[in-house]
Order: structure tokens, then sequence, then C-alpha cells
């Protein structure tokens, strides 16, 4: 992956970006960098990969001195960023703390009160349209979850 800035707010906001084709935002998590997604990249063919550093974190420390790094102001950066990158449509990827920042800057409805195990089924009928996602787990992750799932005591 190429690293890349540009000032957006005055603020020097980096990047690193490998690929062509349609964009795939990836947000990192705390406090980790683009560099958590270096073996993801790869895997990601016909794709524009674009991980997103968050102000305050990796080489970008020093943007984040006297500056508002919080999940909300962060959500806020981002999508300056996705503005000032001329973004208007991507794939975005999330993982730790960072899909608070793409929740936040996604219109989705992140308010909704329900039994957990209902709160997916619900906040996709909800949206039905209005976005779309796909979820992808490794087999060895679905292994993993399956034996918690055994282990687990019965409530």
């Amino acid at each position: 992956m190429e690293r890349h800035s540009v000032d957006v707010q005055g603020i020097t906001m980096q990047w690193e970006q490998a690929g062509e084709g349609p964009p795939v935002v990836l947000v990192h998590g705390i406090p980790t960098s683009p560099r958590l997604w270096r073996h993801v990249v790869p895997l990601v063919s016909e794709a524009r990969c674009l991980a997103w550093e968050m102000v305050g974190y990796g080489g970008s420390i020093g943007q984040g001195r006297d500056r508002d790094i919080s999940v909300a102001r962060q959500a806020e950066y981002l999508r300056a960023w996705l503005d000032a990158m001329g973004i208007e449509r991507a794939v975005l990827a999330a993982r730790e703390i960072g899909p608070t920042y793409v929740q936040i800057y996604t219109p989705c409805p992140t308010n909704i009160k329900f039994p957990p195990a209902d709160t997916i089924c619900v906040a996709k009928e909800a949206q039905r349209g209005a976005y779309s996602y796909q979820e992808f787990m490794s087999e060895e992750a679905q292994t993993y979850l399956d034996s918690l799932e055994k282990s687990a005591p019965d409530a």
C-alpha cells in the first residue's frame, strides 16, 4: 500500500491506498493505524482500497494534538476526508471501534432499542433499500463461534 496525504480543513489527513476500481474505505480502531489492514487489502480484488488514518493515531499523532479526537469528531473527520477525496459512494469496512465511526457517518439507525438478538433484523427491515451490506466470515471464525455456542451453558 502507498501512503498518501491531503489537507482537509487545515488538518493533514493520511491514508494508505492500493488497487483500482470502486472505493473500499477501511477504518481502523483504537489505538491502531491503517497498517492493520495490510493483510486484508491484497485479498480485495478489483477495488481501490483506501485505509483512512484517524486523526491523532498512527502517523497522524501530531495532527491530533490540541484537537478533539472523540468518536463523534472522528466521524466528522471521516466525512470531511471522503468529501475532499470526492468519494460519494463507497463500501465502508471497519474494525474494533471503527464501526462506531461508520455508524455515525452512515444513515443507519443507531438508537433502535430492541433485544440484541432482534436488533439486526429490525434494523435491516427499517432501512431496507436505504443502504446495503454484506457480512464475511472465515471458516476459522465460524468454527470458533460454533464452538463457543456448543460450550455455552444453557440459560
